[in-house]
């Protein structure tokens, strides 16, 4: 049997985080211990938020070692009746957490020559749950 897509095994977490978030009846107890060790609490110098957010790493081939690292940022308000956006960035150099998210979309956006982050009046998350892989 062929090794699962890098967007099957995004496709998989992404209705996993949704199922939690949205208030599914249950997880089982592997998911449910995955989804608490992939939460975020909070960030070095991240302003206060309601939301939710988690971040790990989703196997896409295990014989060779290789998984894909993603962030998921719930939405921030009426999250059970939002729909969810995988983002991706392409090109070389152009990292959807390095750029996309901490410039352009995520939450926070990084703040030259200083030690916090500062909220993103803009941040898709307002509107839609997002899952951000680098």
């Amino acid at each position: 049997m062929a090794a699962p897509s890098a967007v099957g095994c995004f496709l998989g977490l992404a209705f996993l985080l949704c199922g939690a978030v949205r208030g599914a009846p249950q997880l089982d107890a592997e998911a449910a211990r995955q989804q608490a060790a992939d939460r975020v609490g909070r960030l070095p110098g991240q302003p206060a938020v309601k939301f939710a957010q988690y971040a790990g790493y989703v196997t896409v081939n295990e014989a060779h070692g290789r998984a894909l690292f993603y962030w998921f940022f719930e939405a921030t308000a009426g999250a059970a009746k939002k729909p969810l956006v995988l983002w991706l960035n392409g090109g070389p150099g152009c990292s959807s957490i390095g750029y996309g998210e901490a410039e352009e979309l995520g939450p926070f956006l990084v703040q030259k020559g200083k030690p916090e982050l500062k909220w993103n009046p803009y941040s898709w998350n307002k509107g839609t749950y997002r899952c951000v892989p680098p």
